[in-house]
């Protein structure tokens, strides 16, 4: 009888209660990320071309940005695919 009351016990303190969630309650995963970037904001990135001095600035909006590390990332990935063909 007191091992069932202590099974009893020991499962009530480890399960919470299961409590319904209010309905304006954002997940926790949405909070965790923050606010949502504006993809029209000017980011403005400075380069030094190889064997230059001369410091060059590139402004373009978050969104062009993204699109520019994508294609060149596809860039990157088709010649390294190239190179693994003309290897083999």
């Amino acid at each position: 009888m007191l091992g069932v009351f202590l099974a009893g016990a020991i499962l009530a303190a480890g399960a919470p209660a299961a409590t319904p969630a209010p309905a304006d309650a954002k997940p926790a995963a949405a909070e965790a990320k923050g606010p949502v970037p504006d993809p029209n904001r000017i980011i403005c990135h400075s380069t030094n071309l190889p064997g230059s001095r001369l410091v060059t600035r590139k402004c373009l909006t978050a969104a062009a940005w993204r699109e520019q590390q994508l294609r060149d990332q596809q860039d990157l990935n088709y010649s390294q695919k190239s190179q693994q063909v003309m290897t083999r």
